[in-house]
C-alpha cells in the first residue's frame, strides 16, 4: 500500500477514491468534505444541525484549510456573515480546541487582539469574522452566525489481489 504524506494525516491511496455526499464539496487535499450553511444560528443549535448530517462544525488545521474555507464562503456568496468554528475555549477559559476533534489549535488566524474575551467577555466560541477577511475571533457562543460543517471524504477501495 502507498501512503501519501502531504495530507494532514497519511492516507492510502493506491487503490482508493473518496467522495463526498452531493451537497458537499470536497478538497481532494484535505481529503474533507465542507458544506456552507447560510443559517443563523446560536453555537450549540450549529453544532446539532452539521451532526445530522453526519459532520461537525469546521475545524481550520492549516493555511490551506483556511484558504480553502475563504474561498468556498466567497463560493456560495457569504462574505457579508460571520461563520461558526468548532473552536472553543468553554472547557477551560483559555484553553483553544476544537470541539469536534478535541485537540488543541495549532494552527492559528486570529484577527489581531484577539482572542480578547471582549464585549461582555464570556467569549468561548470561535467565529471567521467577515469584517477582517475571515480571520478568527472569539465571540459568545449564543450569537447567531452561519456555520461551515466538514467531514472526511468516504473511502471506497478498489482492492487488487496479485
Amino acid at each position: 500500500m502507498t501512503w501519501h504524506t502531504n495530507f494532514p494525516i497519511g492516507k492510502p491511496l493506491t487503490g482508493s477514491s473518496a467522495s463526498c455526499p452531493s451537497d458537499f464539496t470536497m478538497s481532494t487535499t484535505l481529503q474533507s468534505c465542507y458544506k456552507v450553511v447560510k443559517t443563523s444560528l446560536d453555537f450549540f443549535p450549529a453544532r446539532d444541525s452539521c451532526r445530522r448530517m453526519n459532520a461537525d462544525l469546521v475545524a481550520i488545521e492549516s493555511q490551506t484549510e483556511q484558504s480553502f474555507v475563504e474561498q468556498l464562503i466567497r463560493n456560495h456568496g457569504g462574505t457579508s456573515n460571520n461563520y461558526w468554528t468548532s473552536g472553543w475555549d468553554a472547557i477551560k477559559e483559555g484553553s483553544w480546541e476544537w470541539a469536534s476533534t478535541g485537540k488543541s489549535l495549532t494552527y492559528t488566524n486570529w484577527k489581531s487582539g484577539n482572542p480578547n474575551n471582549g464585549g461582555s467577555g464570556n467569549e468561548n466560541c470561535l467565529e471567521l469574522n467577515h469584517n477582517s477577511n475571515f480571520q478568527w475571533n472569539d465571540n459568545q457562543c449564543y450569537n447567531k452566525a452561519f456555520l461551515i460543517c466538514e467531514m472526511p471524504a468516504t473511502k471506497s477501495a478498489n482492492n487488487v489481489f496479485g
